[in-house]
């Protein structure tokens, strides 16, 4: 049955993902106060923070959907604000701390504390969040994320020890464009779409912001880069 011209779909689809976003943190703190009890092996911890992560890695699909969808509708848009970056980074540590310190990985960050940008925080922590949870799946036993001005432009770096990017994914990054192309690449193509998305949104007079990947980075894993005017 058709939407009616009163059901604004969109809204649906929003009040929807927002629903189930709401479940899934719900989840996530049950998961994370179990692992907690001390009368868990370790191998339950393990498990538990194997089911933290997939939980992670549905809500991020969704935001993900959601702001695909709201795009190809000329609906999507970013709400600027003065952001401290070392805030922003703080709030995305303690978020993954804990799925990271279950599987033994450290996430360490380099930022001048005094660091401020304007940006939509709420995307910008969504699009690094989905990078973050990768990193903690693909990387050894190390993350670092680093921070800083580069000539009037943001630049965010997230590296790891893990075996770098997949060359497909390396290709499709090289587009200027969010592509359609990338979403037939599984869910890293979608996150990779998802992330020029909000980086293009990104603008400052005819700059806007991109997404550079690379391998063999200071870590000898993957490089992810973002850049903001």
């Amino acid at each position: 049955m058709p939407f009616s011209d009163s059901l604004d779909f969109s809204t649906v689809l929003a009040t929807i993902v927002h629903d189930i976003k709401n479940s899934l943190s719900l989840l996530n703190q049950s998961i994370e106060s179990m692992a907690m009890d001390p009368e868990q092996t370790h191998k339950t911890r393990r498990e538990l923070a194997r089911l933290y992560y997939e939980s992670s890695r549905i809500n991020g699909t969704l935001v993900q959907l959601l702001a695909i969808f709201r795009s190809d509708q000329k609906m999507f848009g970013v709400n600027i604000t003065h952001a401290f970056i070392a805030d922003l980074l703080t709030d995305l540590f303690d978020r993954y701390r804990w799925l990271a310190q279950q599987q033994g990985i450290d996430i360490l960050i380099e930022v001048d504390e005094d660091l401020t940008w304007h940006c939509d925080t709420e995307l910008i922590q969504l699009l690094l969040g989905d990078i973050i949870v990768n990193s903690i799946r693909y990387c050894k036993k190390t993350i670092k994320i680093v921070a800083y001005n580069a000539d009037n432009t943001l630049e965010i770096k997230i590296n790891d020890d893990g075996d770098g990017y997949p060359d497909d994914i390396i290709d499709l990054a090289k587009l200027d464009k969010p592509s359609l192309s990338m979403l037939s690449q599984n869910r890293s193509g979608l996150g990779l779409y998802f992330a020029k998305l909000i980086a293009r949104a990104h603008k400052n007079h005819s700059l806007c912001g991109s997404v550079i990947l690379k391998n063999n980075g200071p870590l000898g894993g993957s490089e992810f880069i973002l850049r903001l005017p």
